[in-house]
């Protein structure tokens, strides 16, 4: 509960009375969760009357930080989990397509340079009146 104390909004020892099953179940939640509280906590004092925790907006910023790159973190561990990976022979096979593909794209390309340096060749001797 939020009561009026010397002209400011403070959170009362009542309100961790009151619902203090549904926070304690929050809390047991996870690592997520339990940050969530924590920035809450932080954000609006400390549950003590006429007690405030004065925490500085960088703090806040860096325990929001923290808590984005533990959901980042998290979030991508579960990604990781759905990838349906390839087995060896799939590797192995697309490597051996790969590696035709390139000796044959190495090939065509080297006929074309050695067409283009003749007709290139060609060109400069009639130029050179020869």
């Amino acid at each position: 509960m939020v009561e009026r104390i010397h002209g400011k909004d403070e959170v009362t020892s009542s309100s961790l009375v009151e619902g203090s099953d549904q926070r304690l179940q929050d809390f047991n939640r996870g690592p997520l969760i339990r940050n969530r509280l924590v920035v809450q906590w932080l954000e609006q004092g400390s549950p003590k009357p006429q007690m405030r925790v004065r925490s500085s907006p960088g703090l806040r910023i860096y325990i929001r930080y923290i808590i984005d790159m533990l959901k980042f973190l998290k979030e991508s561990r579960d990604e990781l989990r759905k990838v349906v990976w390839p087995s060896r022979e799939e590797v192995l096979n697309s490597t051996i397509v790969v590696l035709a593909v390139v000796a044959l794209v190495s090939v065509f390309l080297f006929l074309i340079d050695v067409a283009f340096d003749s007709i290139f060749e060609e060109v400069v001797r009639m130029g050179s009146g020869g």
